[in-house]
């Protein structure tokens, strides 16, 4: 059974129960003893969960005419940046990241598609050198000088700016696929984590539960941006 939820009053609650049977309470981490640790890898799977809905979002709002190249360089670009997002963490800091080889390698591998380690690498590489960074695309511009050949005199400098393009429809149908992988593996990861702490709270007493607090949604609104 999977349920719908709606903020009311301030509360998740479950839509359609009439009878008021299911009520939503807060997870303290604090009495989860050894599951505190796959809360917090919860948290960031859902995170991850998010920014790749996102960019799946973008890819699927691409028009792929000419006329519109600048908005399809704009969506498969912030999607790339999403992508690699999910997989980097320099600082240490924050969520915890995915892990590149374990999703698009031995994951992909394991449901019968091939291995996208490379595709994912290319992708990294996009985004560091141009995207994110500027490794080395500046230097692809082209700088000349124009002579007037009469007068023997330099009269004006001429440019060429490079701006590196992609294969949008090749790129964007193996980001894409490359998204439903990494979704795939966030939800399989997430239900092995539901499946442990349901089992953790079938062995407390009702009444244990019942002292509970009620999950507070105040300030919070569930939105959808496409």
């Amino acid at each position: 059974m999977k349920f719908h939820y709606i903020i009311k009053d301030a509360k998740y609650v479950v839509i359609d129960d009439e009878d008021n049977r299911y009520k939503v309470y807060e997870i303290d981490d604090s009495n989860l003893g050894e599951l505190q640790t796959m809360l917090k890898s919860y948290l960031s799977l859902l995170a991850n969960e998010n920014d790749l809905t996102y960019a799946r979002a973008y890819i699927n709002q691409m028009f792929f005419s000419e006329d519109t190249t600048l908005i399809d360089g704009a969506l498969i670009n912030s999607a790339i940046q999403l992508l690699v997002k999910c997989f980097t963490n320099p600082s240490g800091k924050g969520r915890s990241q995915l892990n590149e080889k374990k999703v698009f390698d031995t994951f992909a591998q394991g449901t019968g598609r091939k291995s996208y380690l490379t595709q994912y690498r290319d992708f990294y590489n996009v985004r560091r050198q141009s995207l994110a960074h500027d490794d080395s695309d500046f230097k692809d511009n082209i700088v000349g000088i124009t002579i007037d050949t009469l007068d023997y005199k330099p009269v004006e400098i001429a440019y060429i700016k490079i701006r590196r393009k992609f294969l949008y429809n090749q790129n964007a149908d193996i980001l894409k696929e490359m998204i439903t992988i990494a979704l795939e593996f966030i939800n399989d990861q997430k239900q092995k984590i539901e499946n442990k702490l349901i089992e953790h709270y079938s062995a407390k007493s009702f009444s244990e539960i019942s002292h509970y607090k009620l999950l507070n949604c105040k300030g919070i609104e569930l939105t959808n941006s496409w």
